[in-house]
């Protein structure tokens, strides 16, 4: 049953990439499977990484972290998603010419850091729950590659409509999802 229970935790978890993924998928004139593999490895990586730093943190520190990161991880991710999304939106209107999106080291690094915040709370119901720590954090790991990869492959069905839309609507649901996490934590 502990398989079962960090399986659907980890879906839940790569959620977020996955659909970060598919907007970046989205917005990418020149679609490369590679750009997959960079999103997947790095949200992947960091899906593996937070939870056991939510563990570690929440036998040390106890309900004191919890608290604080509880009271500022969803404006972190808010701002971040609104920033990238903005961009795009901002550039699917305002640039005519065509211009690839690009993955750099650190638009990879806000991803990775942006989509598994809630990670670290992963982390404190592993802890929780008397959870092997790193068997669940490889799962989700592993779970959240696979899920970017496919969210990231599927964007390419769309890649016939118009660019201008497509960045619309890929920087429109950076944006929606930054603000559905950031109201779902305020309500």
């Amino acid at each position: 049953m502990q398989i079962f229970d960090t399986l659907i935790l980890a879906c839940i978890l790569a959620l977020d990439a996955f659909l970060v993924a598919f907007s970046c998928g989205l917005v990418s004139k020149s679609w490369k499977i590679s750009d997959g593999l960079k999103i997947s490895f790095i949200t992947g990586f960091f899906q593996f990484l937070m939870p056991i730093i939510g563990y570690l943190l929440f036998k040390s520190a106890s309900f004191v972290f919890e608290k604080y990161a509880q009271s500022l991880d969803h404006w972190i991710v808010f701002i971040i998603f609104a920033l990238l999304g903005g961009k795009i939106i901002k550039d699917a209107l305002l640039d005519e010419e065509e211009k690839d999106f690009s993955l750099s080291f650190g638009a990879l690094l806000l991803i990775g850091v942006a989509t598994s915040i809630d990670a670290l709370a992963g982390g404190v119901m592993i802890y929780t729950q008397k959870l092997e720590i790193w068997e669940s954090a490889l799962l989700i790991g592993v779970v959240t590659f696979a899920l970017v990869i496919l969210g990231f492959y599927l964007s390419k069905i769309l890649s016939s409509l118009p660019n201008k839309v497509l960045g619309i609507l890929g920087g429109g649901m950076l944006v929606l999802l930054g603000s559905k996490i950031l109201i779902q934590h305020i309500f």
